[in-house]
Order: structure tokens, then sequence, then C-alpha cells
């Protein structure tokens, strides 16, 4: 590259690059405009190269919230889940300045659950939340700190901390006269019938209970496994079906479990729904055997942790309490 003085002497410059990482900028003055002495037209200017800035990490976000923002037709007895895009630090504590719920202006009683990885935070609520209702969720990012010690920027804005607000709509509970459902519950196992045919086995003393409404929405099965529930809830709503109840076909030193899933009925009319095999009812479960899932477990060491996500996990059975 070139350049002139005041004086209008043009000079031409040349990058040389040292062993040392320094560099050499070599003046070579042109003759015809110095008039200087002819001993300062080679000079050698050194300078160091300036070093690359250090990256700086990105800013840690929540990547999904469980329920979504906006989202209705959620059960009453589900938690709310924060999933983060880089762990907190380990000195972060979420307690309810951080991270609360509120409904009609009443903050809703939780317990607040950092996974082992601390990527994942979960809010478990107390008691059911209330039916009908819409919920609204208040995240504060500046005491949320990250592994690097920095304000989660929870409301996205690029800027660390902030504060973040979601609202979500739980299903209504309210029971409609002549609402009924029936069905019947049979094992996952299929017993050998006549002809060598495998038959159903329904099972008796299974409890359904619709969520929420434990108390004064609920039926057993009898021996022929059948089920009714009267004056049920319109349209969809979650229900309990507990296993472990069962009387009869049980195998030695097994239980069949307790499974949660979403109904929906017609207002006013019967539904008849047939639990079916290897559906709702999952196999019994023995000492020592190893079942695969369906999510991820958020905290091993604390089975309330689990978030309802098992896609792909292994569940060794080593230690089963009675029913």
């Amino acid at each position: 590259m070139t350049g002139a003085n005041a004086r209008g002497c043009v000079a031409q410059w040349t990058k040389i690059i040292a062993t040392d990482g320094q560099i050499a900028l070599r003046v070579v003055q042109d003759q015809e405009h110095f008039d200087g002495p002819k001993a300062y037209a080679l000079t050698s200017i050194m300078l160091r190269e300036k070093q690359p800035l250090a990256t700086e990490p990105l800013l840690t976000r929540i990547t999904s919230t469980s329920p979504a923002d906006g989202e209705g037709g959620v059960a009453i007895t589900r938690e709310t889940i924060l999933r983060l895009s880089q762990p907190l630090a380990v000195s972060t504590v979420v307690d309810d300045t951080t991270l609360f719920a509120e409904f009609g202006g009443n903050r809703l009683p939780a317990r607040r659950h950092i996974s082992s990885n601390r990527d994942t935070v979960t809010l478990f609520y107390q008691k059911p939340l209330p039916p009908g209702a819409r919920v609204r969720l208040t995240i504060v990012g500046d005491t949320l700190l990250d592994e690097h010690n920095r304000p989660v920027d929870v409301d996205s804005d690029g800027e660390e901390g902030g504060i973040a607000h979601l609202t979500f709509d739980t299903l209504g509970l309210t029971q409609v006269l002549g609402t009924v459902v029936t069905g019947r519950v049979f094992a996952s196992e299929l017993a050998p019938g006549d002809r060598g045919m495998s038959v159903n086995v329904p099972l008796e003393g299974v409890v359904i209970t619709v969520d929420g409404m434990e108390e004064t929405l609920r039926a057993e099965t009898d021996s022929s496994g059948n089920f009714r529930l009267e004056n049920a809830p319109a349209g969809r709503f979650f229900v309990h079906i507990d296993g472990r109840q069962a009387t009869n076909q049980v195998p030695e030193g097994a239980y069949y479990p307790f499974v949660g899933k979403a109904w929906a009925v017609i207002p006013g009319e019967a539904t008849n729904i047939t639990i079916s095999i290897g559906n709702q009812v999952a196999p019994s479960i023995t000492q020592g055997q190893v079942i695969r899932l369906g999510g991820s477990i958020q905290n091993q060491a604390h089975p309330e942790a689990i978030a309802g996500h098992t896609e792909g996990l292994v569940l060794s059975i080593n230690n089963i309490p009675g029913p």
C-alpha cells in the first residue's frame, strides 16, 4: 500500500510477518519526493499483530415450555416444564420470586425442581389446577443465572435477564346430566382359549377416576371388566385407570400399572370406551424386569420429577412396592 506525508513524500508500505508473530512494515520512500538524507531511504517499523477477540457464548434462553404459551385443554394435574438452551449455574436457586403461576391474581402453591443436568426446571403444583381456568406463568430472568453466571434471556430479546409471561387454559370439569361413559378393561396379556385361540382377560377391581374429581367421579370394574361413569363431564377430560387395584388374573409378584388417558364424550349421550390391549393397560410388572418406555426421565433419584417423556429409554424394575 502507499501513502504520503505532509511534505508530499510518497512511500510504499509492505507488510512482512515475522517468525515471532510480529508485523514488520517496511517503508520505502520515493527519492523524487523526499528532500532528506538518502540514509533515511529505508526504514523498518515493528508492530504487534492484534489478537482476535474471544467469542462470547450465546445467551441462555428458554427453548420450549410445556404447556406451550396459549395452549388449551391442559389437564389440571399437569406440571409446568421449562427447557433451557444451556444449564443453570450450580449456585442458582429457583424459588417463588423467580418462577410462579397465578390464577385470578392468586399464586398457586407449587414446588420447583431443577433436573440433574440443570437445563430443565419443573413446577409441580401442590393441588390440581383450577378447572376451566386461564393460568398465567411468570419467569424472572434477572436472578436466574446460567453456567456462565449470566442472567437467562427469558424474554428472548437478546439481552440478559428480563421478565417473561405465558398463559394456558385448563380443561373444564362441569358434570352434565345424562352424559355416561361405559366400557371394559382387559389385561394386555392374552389367555389361551378354545381351539388354540387366544382370548382377552377382563380385569376386576380396576378403579377409573376423573382428574380433579377423584372422590365424586369414579367407577370400579366388575368381574367382567365392565365399568360405568354417570354424569361425566362433557367434551374432553382426563382420567386415570388404576390397574394396581385389580383383584383377578394378576400373576404372582406382579401388578398392573396406573395409567392416565384423555377421553372425549358427547354431552347428554352414552359413550362406550373399550380399553384396548397394550394401550391403556400396560403389561404387568415383575421384579427384575426391563421395560422399554416411550421421552426422558428428568431425575432418576427423584421419581416425582418424571415429566412424562420417556421415549426410547429403558427402565429396570428391581424393587416393587405393593399396591
